[in-house]
């Protein structure tokens, strides 16, 4: 039997959001709250801080699979973050989000996804989902901005 082979594949979403790039970093850097608003994310956990980012663990559930993945991020902060496996159902993965200021409370975010399977089975029972998952984070990230600013802006009526 041949040894299992999975071409790296990258994948990138881009959107604007009614918010600072600023805030949409601490957005997407409080990963303990991803479960709240990330529908397949079961749990999100900080495990380690570093001087120049963190090591964070997110379990998800894609249909009967249940995954769980550990990044290293690397933060360059209100700009981007970068992140690097260390461990999960991948071969290799790494993704950059970007923050781009595009006027006061507004911005682009970019999040670029390069990753290749660590095994044939997981390749199939992942690979549909991962050509779409850029886009389908990067919306429930714009969503929660939107009720975030919501929230925001119904305390300031107050």
């Amino acid at each position: 039997m041949r040894p299992f082979s999975s071409p790296g594949m990258t994948y990138s979403h881009t959107s604007i959001v009614d918010l600072s790039c600023e805030e949409m970093f601490h957005i997407v850097n409080d990963v303990e709250s991803y479960p709240e608003f990330i529908s397949f994310c079961n749990a999100g956990r900080l495990d380690q801080m570093h001087a120049d980012g963190y090591t964070a663990s997110i379990e998800f559930n894609l249909g009967k699979f249940s995954k769980h993945i550990t990044t290293r991020n690397f933060v360059s902060p209100y700009s981007s973050v970068s992140m690097r496996l260390v461990s999960g159902p991948f071969k290799r993965m790494n993704g950059t989000w970007t923050f781009s200021e595009l006027g006061e409370k507004k911005c682009q975010v970019n999040l670029e996804v390069e990753y290749e399977f660590s095994n044939r089975a997981t390749a199939l029972a992942l690979g549909p989902f991962t050509k779409t998952l850029p886009k389908v984070m990067l919306e429930s990230f714009k969503s929660e901005a939107k009720r975030r600013c919501r929230n925001q802006q119904l305390a300031n009526r107050s």
